[in-house]
């Protein structure tokens, strides 16, 4: 699983998902963030529009002539700064046509043939010149107002010029001051990638791009008006100043900021790397002395005061509507070459998006990026990433939860020092890698849980039909649904036992079907092999040679152990080859269960050994109780043969001879789990777990038939010599629910594993069994029972009513949610218990999942 992390990593950083993450949770709070609507005030803008254009263009003295009135009037109004956003690059000197007719006039004689006339004709075209040539007009009320700025680009084809050439002598007068006598830059360096192939809203141009020389030496300051996107196409920054040949220029925006606040040019000064000097307030910028603007909502509110060029011209100069503020001349966004895209916008025109700049420098409206930015951002990428692997040994709900919180608190964080000290620190990145780590667990381990359960109930289903069908005598159709089961244990154990139902019943070839699935899966399952080659023969009409077993002697010793249990086993004690009862012949003892010997036996017809459990009706009980004994006995066969499940004993057959009632059931090659309740025995934690679910999951399929146990504890519970298939055995004592067969409030069990109900007598369902497995599980885990007294009455006693030990402090590695299922099974009260073993063993599996890498590891 931490493969998902890795993945996440670098799919992020490969599609540069992290820094486009950045980019939109800094444009979000850029967005958010309160600017005050009176912040704008002092910026006014009077657009050209295209109509104003035809009608100047009309006249005689066209635009500019346009303009020379507009600045007069701007002037007369006391706007505190003018700045010209319209092309200025190339002067208009009067036509040659008109110089020619003015030195015709000059050579001709009409002076001294008619004075009146020529004075008359010398005025007019005087007048002419005075008409024709604007940018004279312009330049002597540029240089009268004292207080317009031009802009100029900054290209970007300069950079790549070898050798680079001189700034022109226009330029060099406008540089700026530099603090404590920097050094001056020898080239662009850092600048380069920032202007390279930048120039996305006009052509490549060669440096620099300034106004016509007449205007350039009389405006009160030159700035570039140069604005370059990121990646994504969004303004966020803008550069203060840049440096070129020996000096550093100011952009446009800082010198409209600058008269704006009624400083002089002279108070800016650069500190190279650092920031730019605004009078006396110093603005940190990074190293290509940029800085993060804030920018105001354009559409959709009046962010600016806006005056058409027309309204300006025909109204009153004494309105006094433009005193004391900055205003900027430029094309309407209808005639604007290109719009731009910043942070709260996606299409704003080049006056308002200057306009913009300018307000931010004013009103100190930018965003700094520490010095600690870096060293911040990638410690919280560390902490995020060490938190993200820690995530994936951890319980489904923590992570998720953990990765949601710290996700949101560290978007928190940035948008907290966003709004408030105006930093920004990028921490979307760690965020985003916690909460899609967190969030990310969760919804693979729901539903890798939920394709559990649906395919553990697919598998149930096909389990179920193929037994069903197998009862009905639909061999064929079993065979059908248990080849779709998958091939464990269980499921080669039911078709094996359906083969051989098969055999016996001469059904050759389905029964070869079903041994060759087995043997697909395992070559070497049990006596298939044999089994299959045995069949084969039969099919080709070769007889196999006999193979019935000789019965083994039964030694003195079992026949005393047999003798000495029962009284009598067919006449043990009288000859050998007289030791069989019913069809099956003894061939050893086993030991005792509740109700009598068992003994091993095998079933000459398909030379299969069972076990025998045996019950002397006549020796062990008075005569008025064998009938009501006898019924009771093979009550628990009828139960028991109901039972059909993968982790249940399986009866195969019950019958009586003699006297002595016996079950032939299957015979565990093992031993039950008492050897694994001694402490220097005890099994690893996870083991016991994986058993407990086992049991549990036959408990639930018994409770499902209506049967309850009544009597689980580790000697009831079988484990194979491989040690991996769990048997629950001896449901003798079980009681089919709502049945009468066996009376309410009779005490069946043993005391120390019995639930607070069994022991007061009470009417019991499959609650009280998840009780006693809640007790064999912590007698395997800490080597001890919960409940323990000197006599039956004290344990009962206690169990009633004492709480039971915390099994964490009695064996270390064992994990929360293990001690969470014992204390919930152990709950005194059945209606706070798990209400069913199967989502006890829910519970068990979700812990062993949780526990494989986690803190049970320590008790492996």
């Amino acid at each position: 699983m931490p493969a998902l992390l890795s993945v996440v990593i670098l799919v992020g950083a490969l599609t540069g998902y992290f820094e486009r993450l950045e980019q939109a949770v800094y444009d979000n709070a850029v967005a958010l963030s309160y600017r005050s609507p009176n912040a704008t005030r002092d910026v006014v803008l009077i657009e050209v529009d295209a109509e104003a254009l035809m009608s100047a263009n009309a006249t005689d003295t066209g635009f500019r002539g346009q303009l020379v009135t507009l600045l007069e009037r701007l002037q007369d109004e006391g706007a505190a700064g003018i700045g010209v956003f319209l092309p200025l690059k190339y002067s208009r000197s009067v036509p040659a046509w008109y110089r020619e007719l003015r030195e015709a006039f000059e050579a001709s004689r009409l002076a001294k043939v008619d004075r009146t006339a020529w004075h008359q004709l010398n005025e007019m075209l005087k007048r002419g010149q005075q008409t024709f040539n604007t940018d004279d007009r312009l330049e002597k009320s540029m240089a009268r107002l004292g207080r317009v700025l031009l802009p100029f680009h900054m290209g970007d084809a300069i950079y790549n010029a070898d050798p680079q050439p001189a700034a022109p002598p226009d330029l060099v007068v406008h540089a700026l001051g530099r603090v404590n006598g920097a050094a001056a830059p020898t080239n662009t360096g850092y600048l380069l990638d920032f202007l390279v192939d930048a120039a996305v809203n006009h052509e490549r141009i060669a440096w620099p791009e300034l106004p016509a020389s007449e205007f350039s030496r009389v405006a009160a300051g030159l700035g570039y008006r140069d604005v370059y996107p990121d990646d994504d196409g969004v303004i966020r920054s803008h550069p203060l100043a840049i440096g070129y040949d020996q000096n550093y220029y100011p952009s446009i925006h800082l010198l409209l900021a600058a008269w704006g606040l009624s400083l002089s040019p002279e108070s800016l000064r650069v500190s190279p790397d650092e920031g730019v000097y605004l009078g006396e307030r110093f603005i940190e910028t990074d190293q290509a002395l940029r800085v993060l603007a804030g920018f105001h909502r354009i559409k959709g509110r009046d962010t600016f005061s806006r005056y058409s060029i027309r309204d300006v011209l025909e109204e009153s100069s004494a309105s006094g509507r433009f005193s004391g503020k900055l205003a900027l001349i430029g094309y309407k966004d209808t005639l604007a070459s290109s719009s731009y895209v910043t942070p709260t916008d996606h299409s704003v025109s080049e006056l308002e998006l200057h306009a913009n700049l300018v307000v931010s420098l004013m009103t100190a409206d930018y965003y700094l990026k520490p010095s600690w930015q870096s060293t911040a951002r990638w410690l919280a990428v560390a902490l995020a990433t060490i938190l993200a692997v820690a995530m994936f040994w951890m319980p489904t709900t923590l992570a998720a939860i953990m990765g949601g919180v710290i996700g949101i608190v560290l978007i928190g964080a940035e948008y907290y020092l966003m709004f408030s000290p105006r930093l920004w620190v990028p921490l979307s990145a760690p965020a985003s890698i916690v909460f899609i780590v967190g969030i990310g667990l969760f919804v693979f381990r729901r539903w890798s849980e939920h394709k559990a359960v649906r395919e553990a109930g697919t598998q149930l289903g096909d389990r179920e039909q193929g037994l069903m069908y197998q009862n009905r005598g639909q061999f064929d159709r079993a065979l059908e649904h248990f080849k779709k089961l998958p091939p464990n244990a269980s499921t080669l154990a039911i078709l094996y036992k359906l083969a051989a139902d098969l055999e016996r019943r001469g059904n050759d070839l389905l029964a070869i079907d079903a041994y060759d699935h087995i043997l697909a899966f395992d070559g070497r399952y049990r006596d298939v092999t044999r089994r299959r080659d045995l069949l084969g023969q039969r099919q080709h009409k070769t007889p196999p040679k006999p193979n019935k077993p000789a019965p083994r002697p039964v030694d003195d010793r079992d026949r005393r152990a047999a003798t000495a249990t029962t009284g009598k086993v067919r006449k043990a004690a009288k000859d050998v080859q007289d030791q069989t009862l019913g069809r099956y012949n003894i061939e050893g003892h086993l030991g005792r269960g509740a109700m009598g010997a068992v003994y091993r036996g095998r079933d000459p017809h398909i030379n299969r050994v069972v076990a025998i459990k045996t019950l002397d009706l006549q020796e062990e009980f008075e005569a008025n109780e064998i009938a009501q004994v006898r019924d009771r006995f093979f009550h628990e066969a009828e139960v028991a043969g109901r039972l059909n499940h993968p982790n249940i004993v399986t009866i195969y057959d019950v019958g009586q001879d003699d006297g002595l009632a016996y079950i032939a059931m299957e015979l565990i090659d093992g031993h039950d789990m008492r050897r694994y309740t001694k402490k220097n025995q005890l099994l690893p934690v996870n083991r016991v777990m994986e058993i407990a679910a086992q049991i549990a999951d036959a408990l639930d399929y018994a409770h499902r038939q209506g049967v309850v146990h009544r009597d689980i504890k580790p000697s009831n519970v079988m484990l194979d010599k491989k040690g991996r298939t769990v048997k629950v055995a001896d449901f003798g004592i079980a009681r089919i629910g709502g049945s009468s067969r066996t009376r309410t409030g009779t005490v069946l069990g043993t005391p120390p594993y019995m639930s607070p109900e069994q022991l007061s007598g009470r009417q019991l369902d499959g609650r009280s069994d998840i009780f006693s497995l809640g007790v064999v599980v912590f007698e395997l885990l800490a080597g001890r029972r919960p409940f323990e007294g000197d006599s039956v009455a004290t344990l009962m006693v206690r169990i009633a009513n004492d709480p039971h030990p915390n099994v964490m402090g009695l064996r270390g590695g064992v994990p929360v949610c293990l001690r969470n299922v014992i204390d919930k099974a152990l709950q005194k009260d059945p209606a706070k218990r798990f209400q069913t073993a199967a989502a006890m063993r829910l519970a068990l599996l979700r812990c062993i999942e949780n526990n494989y890498t986690g803190t049970g590891a320590r008790g492996r």
